[in-house]
């Protein structure tokens, strides 16, 4: 057989490569237009979140005092990225609680200012309360007279930060014990089946809202409680799909060819298990960001002046 020949099917197998779960999965995705207007309207919350205090700030974003620029809304913006809070400081006078830049701005003496699209804060107080929408408050004012658009704005991040990491808190609570509950099985499966069931019997709001009754009106302490109390439908998809799958014959081959029970379970079997999570998931992130909303309305959520979805409603 001639050589060139011989080597086509070798040189076919070594290009050849694998998309992969997670190529797969957003290349089927890319074509629901529905999915992806719903994935449009999040990038946009969670843009809106970030740049909040670029959005919406009664310091601008940059400004001339006393003859030095300054970049205070643009440090707050950098300030809102985790843990970086904890290196970017705003300069002096700017981080002060008690300087006010509207007060002291002095344009004769060649003071001027960039200001953000809407130039208020969330808690700053502008003017006279529960105005209607007008050219200036785009939708009107609270009552304590502040900017109803800027707290909006401003209550997003609370509510992105809390949809998100109570889910992936629920989330990595119920793949572990669903995960151990599903591979295991025998007296592991009965006591994680008889947890799921004892959570489920209880109304989530009333447990999370006894619960917080005991702690200080924290939003971490909400984030953790709602997660505490969400895992129980992840666990229950995640056990379903490990009884089907344990008794395939790729986990069956994984066993036979000495594989330990870990790299079965996170190699193997978790990324075909996880379509009915993540699906959970999506609900997940709403639900918790109603029931802050909810928790806030009733007071035991984010405590005024600061800005959630839920204290504006309230």
């Amino acid at each position: 057989m001639d050589s060139s020949i011989r080597g086509c099917p070798l040189t076919a197998e070594r290009t050849f490569k694998s998309r992969g779960f997670w190529s797969d999965a957003w290349r089927r995705f890319r074509g629901y237009k529905l999915g992806m207007a719903g994935l449009a309207t999040v990038v946009l919350l969670l843009f809106v979140a970030l740049f909040a205090p670029a959005l919406a700030n009664d310091q601008p974003l940059v400004c001339r005092y006393e003859g030095i620029l300054f970049f205070p809304a643009v440090v707050d913006t950098l300030r809102n990225i985790p843990l970086a809070d904890k290196i970017i400081r705003k300069d002096r006078p700017f981080r002060l609680a008690s300087f006010d830049f509207k007060a002291e701005f002095r344009p004769e003496r060649g003071d001027w200012a960039l200001w953000t699209p809407i130039p208020y804060g969330p808690r700053e107080i502008v003017t006279e309360p529960l105005l209607s929408p007008s050219t200036g408050h785009w939708l009107g004012t609270d009552q304590s007279g502040r900017d109803v658009l800027s707290r909006m704005i401003h209550g997003t991040g609370v509510s992105m930060r809390v949809g998100f990491i109570s889910a992936g808190f629920a989330v990595s609570i119920g793949l572990l014990l669903g995960s151990i509950a599903g591979y295991a099985g025998k007296w592991a499966d009965m006591l994680i089946s008889r947890l799921i069931e004892i959570v489920q019997s209880i109304p989530p709001f009333f447990l999370i809202l006894a619960v917080l009754a005991w702690l200080p009106p924290r939003i971490e302490y909400v984030m953790i409680v709602i997660g505490l109390t969400r895992w129980v439908a992840t666990a229950r998809y995640v056990r379903g799909e490990f009884l089907r799958l344990r008794e395939t014959d790729y986990a069956s081959a994984a066993k036979s060819m000495g594989l330990s029970t870990p790299r079965i379970v996170v190699r193997h079997l978790l990324p075909n298990a996880l379509a009915p999570v993540l699906v959970s998931a999506t609900f997940l992130i709403s639900t918790a960001i109603l029931i802050e909303a909810g928790l806030s309305w009733l007071g035991f959520g984010v405590q005024p002046p600061n800005p959630s979805w839920g204290t504006i409603l309230r």
